[in-house]
């Protein structure tokens, strides 16, 4: 016989005779005596001793086990302190690398101006050079006595 849930073992008292003329239990006693059995857990019984240590084994187990989680749990916590601590140090050190790399980018800025600056004074000291070049060129070409005018002072 198979019970969808716990059987019912509840009954009314017998009211009535627990013994036939025969001498043999009437059904009700029967009945009640069956009840009773099923109640006190069947045929072997209930040793209580043996309970009582399976649940205090089983209180132990769960004490240690909520230790265990107070312990994890304190753990998770200064964890999670340490974790804030490095987001706050890791956000410092991206204002100290913003402001590097600002400063960085102001330097190259400052170097293509001296670069910039440095060609330019480049570039004007060989115009002024080409210049002076071609001056030079064009005053030794006006002082120049050219073959052609050799030939006429000497027939003076």
């Amino acid at each position: 016989m198979t019970e969808a849930g716990p059987a019912n073992l509840q009954t009314q008292f017998s009211i009535g005779p627990f013994v036939t003329p025969n001498g043999f239990l009437s059904p009700q006693a029967q009945r009640l005596m069956l009840l009773i059995y099923n109640r006190t857990g069947g045929a072997p019984g209930v040793d209580m001793t043996y309970e009582v240590t399976q649940i205090t084994l089983a209180l132990a187990t769960a004490q240690g086990a909520e230790e265990d989680a107070q312990k994890g749990i304190a753990a998770a916590g200064a964890a999670q302190g340490t974790a804030s601590l490095a987001l706050a140090t890791a956000g410092e050190a991206q204002v100290t690398a913003n402001e590097a790399d600002s400063d960085a980018q102001k330097a190259i800025s400052d170097a293509q101006d001296v670069l910039q600056t440095s060609l330019l004074t480049s570039a004007l000291n060989k115009a002024r050079a080409d210049i002076s070049i071609s001056n030079a060129g064009a005053l030794a070409l006006a002082r120049t006595i050219w073959p052609s005018q050799t030939s006429v002072f000497n027939q003076v």
